[in-house]
């Protein structure tokens, strides 16, 4: 967050520092109340220079819109690998549909002297 100095007066800045009068610093910290973090530094109990830290719109716009990337990011994720459990259980599913066919079939053969003499494969399982 940028820090900037302004300063009640001319007479009163340093180098880089902006100056206003005590109107325009009213004004400035009016409009800004809710959005503004202000460090007063005292000479001789009157408030000399203001420390102003202004977090704007913009900058709270980019953060908001990259937390919203990184949550996308992260759902696409998920999604991705919801897809491949998906795509599991349907194998799982298939696998179990073929193993309950095979469970539901008899296979009967009668031989008589190693000579196969009946065979029967039917279903008993539903």
């Amino acid at each position: 967050m940028p820090l900037r100095c302004l300063c009640l007066g001319q007479e009163m800045a340093k180098a880089g520092d902006s100056w206003v009068d005590e109107q325009t610093l009213r004004r400035i910290l009016g409009e800004f109340a809710q959005g503004i973090t202000a460090v007063l530094e005292n000479t001789n109990k009157e408030i000399s220079r203001v420390y102003v830290v202004v977090e704007g719109i913009g900058q709270r716009l980019d953060r908001i819109e990259e937390r919203l990337d990184q949550v996308e990011a992260r759902l696409d994720r998920v999604e991705e690998r919801l897809d491949r459990v998906e795509e599991r259980l349907d194998r799982m599913e298939h696998r179990l549909d073929s193993i309950e066919r095979q469970l539901g079939y008899v296979k009967v053969k009668l031989f008589e002297h190693d000579e196969e003499i009946f065979y029967l494969r039917g279903s008993n399982v539903k």
